[in-house]
């Protein structure tokens, strides 16, 4: 025979989605009133013992500190992110003003253009763009030719 009881509707405007916290509430609420003096003998009559309710109600304490855990690393990994953009957009114009008067002071120069980099166009991307700075930096810094004709070309002050 089929059910004839229809489905209730879901209350709150038909979603049935709960969130993280929604969840954990409810579980605290049943295993609260799980352990109830007056509930707890009529679980256990049924199979659900007090020792495994006690166990629930310490897996959910775990489960909540690794929730605040997470969010609090995710708050540390956006002020990081966050950090690092600011660096980004502080030292940005200054980078772009080097590559731009290195591509002056080696035009003639193809190796010195392959070699730091400066054909092209800036990435965009976090790791493209660290690359090609770090390709142009680590190769002015680590040629006293390009950082002679970085400083004296544009009579700049010696990049350190």
């Amino acid at each position: 025979m089929e059910n004839q009881n229809p489905t209730p509707a879901p209350q709150g405007g038909g979603n049935n989605y709960v969130d993280l916290a929604g969840y954990t509430t409810q579980c605290e609420v049943a295993l609260t009133n799980a352990a109830d003096t007056e509930i707890a003998p009529l679980l256990a009559a049924r199979g659900y013992a007090a020792a495994s309710i006690t166990a629930k109600q310490t897996e959910l304490t775990n489960v909540k500190k690794l929730i605040a855990d997470q969010r609090k690393e995710y708050g540390e990994q956006y002020a990081a992110t966050k950090a690092y953009d600011d660096a980004v957009k502080l030292i940005h114009p200054n980078y772009i003003d080097h590559i731009d008067l290195a591509r002056v002071a080696f035009k003639n120069d193809t190796a010195a253009k392959t070699a730091l980099g400066l054909k092209g166009d800036r990435k965009q991307s976090e790791s493209g763009y660290r690359a090609q700075a770090l390709l142009f930096y680590n190769g002015v810094l680590g040629n006293a030719t390009y950082k002679a004709a970085m400083a004296t070309k544009h009579k700049l002050p010696m990049m350190h």
